[in-house]
Formats: C-alpha cells, sequence, structure tokens
C-alpha cells in the first residue's frame, strides 16, 4: 500500500509540473534554449487534444515520447500554416485565371451552312473550305493524315468560318448553343476550328459546317445567343492547322 501511496504521488507530481507554463522548451535541432511561445487553442487546432499544448510546453527533454510529441505537433503547426497560405496562393491564381478567361469570351451567332449551300461553288458532292480542306457529302471531311473520314470533323474538331479578323486555325469553345446532333449535346459545349471564311460572316458570327445543308444532322433545341470562347489565337503552320 505504501509503494501505491509512493507511485501515486510521482504520478501526480509529473503531471502537474507537465501541466505547468514553462518560460523555455528544449530545441530538439540545436540542443539550445528558446523563448516559449505562449499556445493559444484556435479553431485550427480545437480539436487536437488540449493535453498536447500544455506536453508540447514542458521543460522536459530527455523523455522520448514528448520529443515525439514536439515533432509532431512542430509539423501540425507549420503543415497547417503551409496549407494557408497554399490555399490562399492558388484560391488567387484561380481567380486571375478566371478573370482572364471571362475576357476572351464573346457572345456569338452561330448558324450552320453546308457543301450544298446557296451561293456555294458548282456543288457535285465535294468542295473545300478557305484553308483548303477537303469536304464530300459522302466521304466526310479530309483528315490531317490524308485520309477521309466520315462526319462533319477535322482532327477532332468542328469547322466553322468566322470573321477574317479572326485568322485561321483558331480554336473556340462554344456553350450555350441550343444545338443537338452530329455528336452535338445541347448541353455541353463543343470545340470548333476556324477554317473557313464567307461573305456574309462578320463580326461575332460563326458559320458551322454541317456537311449537307439538305440533310442537316443537327436540330436548334433553343435559340439563344452563344457563348464563344477563345481558346487559340490561330496556330497555322505549313501543313495547315496544328492540332
Amino acid at each position: 500500500m505504501k509503494r501505491k501511496r509512493m507511485l501515486f504521488g510521482v504520478v501526480c507530481s509529473l503531471t502537474l509540473f507537465c501541466n505547468g507554463y514553462s518560460e523555455y522548451i528544449y530545441d530538439d535541432v540545436f540542443g539550445k534554449q528558446q523563448a516559449a511561445m505562449v499556445m493559444h487553442i484556435t479553431d485550427e487546432n480545437s480539436r487536437l487534444p488540449k493535453d498536447l499544448f500544455q506536453v508540447h510546453n514542458s521543460p522536459i527533454k530527455n523523455n522520448r515520447v514528448l520529443k515525439h510529441i514536439h515533432r509532431v505537433f512542430d509539423k501540425l503547426v507549420i503543415n497547417s500554416g503551409i496549407k494557408k497560405i497554399t490555399l490562399s496562393f492558388l484560391k488567387e491564381i484561380q481567380a486571375q485565371q478566371e478573370a482572364e478567361r471571362q475576357k476572351r469570351i464573346i457572345p456569338a451567332s452561330i448558324t450552320t451552312y453546308g457543301i450544298d449551300c446557296v451561293g456555294c461553288q458548282s456543288y457535285n458532292g465535294r468542295g473545300g473550305t478557305a484553308m483548303g480542306i477537303a469536304l464530300d457529302a459522302s466521304l466526310g471531311v479530309m483528315q490531317p493524315n490524308g485520309e477521309w473520314k466520315a462526319g462533319i470533323q477535322y482532327g477532332g474538331y468542328y469547322i466553322i468560318a468566322a470573321d477574317p479578323s479572326i485568322p485561321m486555325c483558331s480554336i473556340f469553345k462554344i456553350s450555350n448553343h441550343g444545338l443537338s446532333g452530329a455528336g452535338i449535346k445541347v448541353e455541353q459545349p463543343f470545340y470548333a476550328m476556324v477554317m473557313d471564311r464567307g461573305g456574309a460572316i462578320q463580326g461575332n458570327h460563326f458559320d458551322l459546317y454541317i456537311g449537307l445543308q439538305s440533310a442537316n444532322p443537327l436540330q436548334r433545341i433553343y435559340v439563344s445567343t452563344a457563348n464563344a470562347e477563345l481558346i487559340r489565337y490561330g496556330g497555322s503552320n505549313k501543313q495547315g492547322c496544328a492540332l
């Protein structure tokens, strides 16, 4: 019984000693004493046990467990600070990127045309764009590798005619278009490349190639002013348009 009382007294003394405030803490790296900073429970670290803060301020330096707790706690505090700075920096970058993206968006009018359109050069089932891309009513569109591919896309992009002020091969992300069909979904944006011109295509007016105008594969689900976001300005090379 006497031995148990002595052990209980030692435990109590250690507890009081650990819970007391100390003016110095042990620095495991340099082996020196540094002025202790008062630790406060904040919203960020309130989920940590309060005893952890008291132990961290303890002058005990020979206990391996306490040293480990010191190191873990220091990492928590440092990582929390780094996370704060990183998140703040990322939010600022994202805000700047969104502001720049908004500058690249223009309201656009989207119409459609085919190789059999009124005013197009002699239609015999085959035509081409101002960029020199071959089009065929049956075969589809001549691809960069010289092969025909069924459909109305060139290298994965839809073909549009645009104002001469917009360089050939420029790429736009077009949303809120109200179109459906030929791989285009009304609720999703589609990517188009400037590869053609037109006498009536001026300003923010884009004309979307649809193959045969007499067999229009697109449906206009609703009429609206589309949003055209400039993804790439220009991009032509000796082979045509860079993809």
